[in-house]
Order: structure tokens, then C-alpha cells, then sequence
């Protein structure tokens, strides 16, 4: 009796499952995965703003004065850097912050929706947040949404 209950049980599960599964977003669309970029120096030559660095010429040329960044492996075969720089703030202990809350593709560009700036911590020093993170590389143009750095 036992045995068939949990037969019947597990047979809808599957049928569920599967039904589910047809709903799929289409490869390629949707949310996206990324990395963030962590324990990378100050980023105070970087303008507030956004970046979207494709080559690592590009990365060369935004972080020739930080040696640190500049030893970081990306394949920009394969990855883009999605860059959000706050600029300068008088109070605070942290340049990395995390921003992004989300990144998704659609067929006609990728959204990087952006969170608040979170709370730099109680010290009393300059620094400047930055969020930097690592994408699939894509030809589509990149929007930002939510409270972008200006």
C-alpha cells in the first residue's frame, strides 16, 4: 500500500516537473550569471559612472596605474567587465561594494540592474565604491537600470 502511494506521489512529481520544464527561458535570455571582481586596490582615477570594458586593451588603459587590477585573469574572448564606479565619498571604509542585483539578456540588449549604494561602514576616510564584475562576452548594447552613478 505504502509502496504504491509513494509510486502514485512520485509519478506526479515527474509530471509536474516535466510540465515545468517546457517553460524554460530560451538559451541565452533571461537572468545571466556573473563574478565579481574582489580585492582589487583603490579605483580613485576611475570617473563616476558606468564601463562596459570588452578588450583587455581597454582594461590596460582603465588600470595601467593600479598594478593590482591589472594582474587580474580575465578571458576577453570570452568575458566582459561590467564596471560601476560611485566617484568619491568623504566617509566611509569600503571601495568594493555590490550593487548589482541582477544582470539579464533580452534578444535586444542586456539590463544591469543596479541596487542602492549600500553603507560604506562608520570610518572616517575617503574611498571610492566601485563594483566591478565579469560577464559573458556579448555584442549587445548594455543598459543600466535603477540608481545609476551620474
Amino acid at each position: 500500500m505504502y509502496i504504491r502511494s509513494f509510486l502514485l506521489i512520485a509519478l506526479v512529481a515527474i509530471s509536474i516537473g516535466c510540465a515545468s520544464s517546457s517553460k524554460q527561458v530560451p538559451q541565452g535570455m533571461g537572468d545571466a550569471g556573473f563574478s565579481r571582481l574582489k580585492n582589487i586596490a583603490s579605483f580613485e582615477a576611475l570617473p563616476k559612472g558606468t564601463m562596459v570594458i570588452q578588450t583587455k586593451d581597454e582594461w590596460k588603459k582603465i588600470f595601467s596605474t593600479n598594478s593590482q587590477s591589472y594582474k587580474q585573469k580575465i578571458d576577453f574572448d570570452k568575458s566582459m567587465v561590467i564596471c560601476i564606479s560611485w566617484g568619491i565619498s568623504f566617509s566611509g571604509c569600503y571601495d568594493e561594494v555590490e550593487t548589482i542585483e541582477r544582470v539579464e539578456i533580452r534578444a535586444d540588449e542586456i539590463e544591469i540592474v543596479l541596487g542602492p549604494l549600500p553603507d560604506l561602514g562608520p570610518c572616517e576616510m575617503v574611498v571610492y565604491p566601485t563594483e566591478l564584475v565579469v560577464i559573458e562576452k556579448s555584442k549587445l548594447p548594455v543598459r543600466f537600470s535603477g540608481p545609476v552613478p551620474r
